[in-house]
């Protein structure tokens, strides 16, 4: 099975990896669906304030990490 590589993924994806955390676990850590994560890493819907402050505290990164990982994502879509 083919793995991702750190350049194919997303900044907000990067911040998860970094923090040890796949896809599936971050998202029942945050109580969210796999699919929405993935959407939120990917640029396709809108990371919320309040998702936003989760991943921080989940990731252990300041939330303006988060801020600046969705704005780079937004600006690769």
């Amino acid at each position: 099975m083919a793995r991702w590589k750190d350049e194919d993924r997303s900044p907000l994806a990067m911040l998860r990896v970094k923090a040890g955390y796949t896809q599936a676990e971050a998202s029942v850590l945050m109580h969210l669906g796999m699919i929405s994560l993935a959407r939120y890493e990917n640029g396709i819907n809108d990371v919320t304030f309040g998702i936003g402050e989760q991943m921080a505290k989940l990731y252990k990164v300041p939330f303006e990490d988060i801020r600046q990982a969705v704005i780079a994502t937004k600006e690769a879509a």
